[in-house]
């Protein structure tokens, strides 16, 4: 595969690019990681090696850092008291947004690529 099925999604009002690693530099930023998100870049780098559903999870793990970033969720310790509903209230529309604004990922996601 020489890129990932989705190429491009809308993560709260920014847009990011989701790719394989391009060149040196970037296998470098990925590391040993299955993923990783970069919001300054507007980026999220996935690891080639992966099978489908391992791919498919990957890539929802990376979605909700890249909501974590856009939130307050950034900014708020979880491990306060209401660290937990903090999470849970931040993060739902988050995600209510990017399964509204991206009908190919929800596809791809649930195997109907």
């Amino acid at each position: 595969m020489s890129h990932p099925p989705i190429r491009r999604m809308d993560i709260g009002e920014t847009r990011y690019d989701v790719r394989f690693p391009a060149n040196e530099a970037e296998e470098e930023m990925l590391g040993d990681d299955f993923g990783r998100t970069f919001p300054r870049r507007q980026l999220i780098l996935l690891a080639r090696d992966q099978g489908p559903d391992q791919l498919r999870d990957t890539l929802i793990h990376e979605v909700f850092h890249a909501i974590i970033a856009d939130t307050a969720l950034g900014r708020v310790p979880v491990e306060t008291e209401d660290g937990e509903e903090i999470l849970v209230r931040e993060i739902t529309p988050g995600w209510f947004g990017v399964l509204r604004r991206n009908p190919k990922f929800v596809a791809y996601i649930c195997g109907r690529d």
